[in-house]
């Protein structure tokens, strides 16, 4: 079996088994829980991005056969995507409200448009074709974990929009 074959039936079979996870595990888990920990354990997940840092390395010297762009366009937009988790989950912990809430859509996004572009990116390099080591745990268990997460992120602020995620908030709607 080819390198491509054996990296797309992983990260086929991994969606599938965290999907299930998600479904059967995490969701009902999130639901029980208020808000700013729902979202908090989902931004978890996303915290840990900066290991697409580690491309340089397999680009350098693990055989990954990437222009330097497409080094950056990938690592790059994880690791802001991994301070911006980071940074929501602290204004959550903090109970900053309003803050936190635009914070964890700024990770929703940027970290989803990051994921689209990583992938797109991906693609138009071949680089399924070349990923080994880290590279290929990563595409194969990590980034599709990420799918899921970041679908179960929009997930939680949309259906949950109106619950109110922190101390702070429900002072500022009494006194509105």
């Amino acid at each position: 079996m080819d390198l491509l074959a054996a990296n797309l039936i992983a990260s086929l079979l991994t969606l599938i088994a965290f999907t299930l996870v998600a479904l059967w595990y995490l969701a009902p888990a999130l639901k029980r829980k208020p808000l700013a920990g729902a979202l908090t354990i989902l931004l978890w997940f996303h915290a840990f991005r900066y290991v697409a840092l580690q491309i340089f390395s397999a680009g350098a010297v693990g055989g990954l056969n990437a222009s330097s762009g497409t080094l950056q366009t990938i690592a790059f937009g994880d690791l802001v995507t991994a301070v911006l988790a980071l940074i929501s989950i602290a204004a959550l912990r903090r109970e900053l409200g309003g803050a936190a809430r635009v914070l964890v859509w700024a990770t929703a996004i940027i970290g989803t448009a990051d994921l689209v572009s990583a992938t797109m990116v991906g693609i138009s390099g071949h680089l399924i074709d070349t990923a080994s080591n880290w590279s290929w745990i990563i595409l194969a268990v990590y980034v599709p974990v990420l799918w899921i997460t970041a679908v179960m992120l929009f997930w939680q602020l949309l259906t949950r929009r109106n619950e109110l995620l922190s101390s702070a908030d429900a002072a500022s709607s009494k006194t509105s």
